[in-house]
């Protein structure tokens, strides 16, 4: 890798391993995730992990104040930016924790839905961000949870169904706007053409290795049968 990209390892940028995709690809890539680095919506994704903490810990004051704070950062943002898009992708995933606590479960569905459409916006506008595609599997992985939560069977074998065939490239992860079907194979295709060395190949495996991939999926869904293991990822 070149001295630009060894300045995003996957160590430094810790769990943003999408973040450090961008990198791999060239410069343009390498100046966003640079310009995001500095950017309020970078700085508020700590505000996200500390908010889900809060929930998980039953501190649903702190949450819902923390998340209030990430709220006004996506109301002072550019709402064509994709940085903006990126951010609230992030922040829909806790919202949706917070409105399923709440016995909200529509609202975290649309929480769920409305994070999805940011996620393919932002890879429809910068191609480097591709690996956020993972958040159809992951996003359908929570759906279940709260169909499993609720009882509701039909919906839970569902919603497993469906991530279990995106992650093994059998499905579409999502659709883009000009009818491009995107799957696992086109994230790894994608990457592909960039030539990269195994250790970046290995920090990204979790979105280009079908079998990386299912080892993810399975352990999401291990505890689904659990209250307390209802998981949202965040950066």
């Amino acid at each position: 890798m070149s001295e630009n990209t060894n300045e995003f390892s996957a160590r430094d940028l810790k769990s943003q391993t999408w973040l450090y995709a961008a990198t791999l690809v060239g410069e343009p890539g390498r100046a966003w995730a640079a310009d995001f680095r500095t950017s309020p919506q970078s700085e508020a994704l700590g505000s996200i992990r500390d908010a889900l903490l809060s929930l998980r810990r039953g501190d649903m004051d702190s949450g819902r104040a923390q998340l209030e704070s990430c709220r006004r950062v996506l109301d002072d943002s550019d709402p064509e930016a994709v940085a903006t898009w990126v951010f609230e992708r992030f922040l829909c995933g806790v919202v949706a924790y917070e409105r399923f606590v709440s016995d909200d479960d529509g609202g975290a569905m649309a929480a769920l839905a409305r994070g999805e459409a940011c996620a393919r916006k932002a890879f429809e506008e910068k191609r480097f961000l591709l690996t956020l595609a993972s958040t159809f599997s992951e996003f359908n992985v929570q759906r279940a949870r709260i169909a499993r939560l609720r009882r509701d069977w039909p919906s839970l074998g569902r919603f497993l169904n469906s991530a279990r065939s995106m992650v093994a490239s059998e499905a579409p992860l999502c659709t883009l706007a000009d009818g491009e079907a995107i799957y696992v194979s086109t994230v790894a295709n994608y990457f592909d053409q960039f030539s990269l060395d195994a250790e970046a190949l290995e920090e990204i495996a979790i979105y280009l290795d079908t079998r990386a991939l299912a080892q993810r999926f399975e352990r999401f869904i291990s505890n689904i049968s659990s209250p307390h293991h209802f998981v949202v990822p965040y950066p």
